[in-house]
């Protein structure tokens, strides 16, 4: 009995178009960590308003949340970046 060896066939299209989805969700989340701290969405009529928070303070916390957020967005810019030059 002879067994082929069936190799999957490396498709480096899907690979490289990964590189841009990823970019694009890291930058996303690092936005949305940095803004949610300080901001917050209200609804007035049907309509969305951002506004700051009153009660916001600068802790231990939202500094490390600002440094991932940073480090998302880098990530995600080489990312892309990396996507359009290979």
């Amino acid at each position: 009995m002879i067994v082929k060896n069936k190799k999957k066939k490396f498709n480096m299209e899907n690979e490289v178009l990964n590189l841009l989805i990823f970019g694009i969700l890291f930058i996303l989340i690092g936005i949305y960590v940095i803004i949610s701290d300080k901001y917050r969405i209200v609804y007035n009529n049907n309509y969305r308003e951002i506004v700051k928070k009153q009660d916001f303070q600068k802790d231990r916390l939202y500094k490390y949340k600002i440094a991932i957020g940073i480090l998302s967005i880098v990530l995600g810019s080489f990312s892309i970046l990396n996507y359009i030059i290979y």
